[in-house]
């Protein structure tokens, strides 16, 4: 039996050889075909696994936004109002309004006064925000003609106007409502002298006017 060793010039062209043999056995084995099939199957199955379990993840996010929002409507209201008084820019005019028709009047203002104590006195938007709050209070037991409260938000408001009054506030990057209950406190606040309370006025416009022209700039450029 005649042997032929492979040289170096030909040993590349022989393994090339081996490798077209082996794609010719792997397209012609049906072994490989179902191995092939069961991979592409499985596959599928993953995919379509991950897509129920996306679609079971959303569905238990909706599920537990529904449950808190239930739970939180089962809570009481006064409960309700003092929490949200840790956020005070998230309180709205009608909680305030449900809170002053269905609640005894000593027990709001006892919450208030609760959270005008012990504000922390850096946190600008806080203090105006709760200041809002204080101030549609009053306005709601003005329109009852409910005086007995009315004494003691303005010394709620009062205290909150010394703290905005601290030089440890800073009033740059008034937001928009901040800049629009500042307004409003300034109309509020007695004993102003009228050129005084144009410098507030014309301060606050211009930083509101400053921002409009920075978002519109903003929008061209992007």
């Amino acid at each position: 039996m005649l042997l032929t060793m492979l040289t170096e010039e030909n040993i590349q062209t022989f393994l090339e050889e081996l490798k077209a043999e082996w794609k010719r056995n792997v397209n012609g084995s049906p072994e490989v075909k179902k191995a092939k099939s069961d991979l592409d199957i499985h596959r599928r199955k993953i995919k379509e696994l991950f897509h129920e379990l996306e679609v079971a993840e959303q569905y238990e996010k909706k599920l537990l936004e529904e449950e808190e929002q239930m739970e939180n409507q089962a809570k009481p209201i006064l409960m309700r109002f003092y929490e949200s008084l840790e956020r005070p820019d998230t309180v709205n005019v009608p909680l305030i309004q449900e809170t002053v028709k269905t609640q005894n009047w000593d027990k709001i203002v006892s919450l208030t006064g609760e959270k005008v104590k012990h504000v922390d006195t850096t946190r600008r938007k806080d203090i105006i925000h709760l200041l809002w709050i204080v101030l549609k209070l009053r306005d709601e037991y003005t329109q009852k003609e409910q005086n007995q409260p009315l004494q003691i938000l303005q010394n709620q408001g009062r205290s909150l106007l010394k703290k905005l009054g601290d030089s440890s506030i800073s009033w740059l990057g008034l937001a928009d409502k901040e800049v629009l209950i500042m307004q409003e406190i300034v109309q509020e606040v007695e004993n102003i002298p009228p050129f005084v309370r144009r410098i507030v006025e014309t301060y606050l416009s211009s930083q509101n006017q400053f921002r409009i022209i920075y978002r519109e700039t903003s929008a061209q450029t992007d």
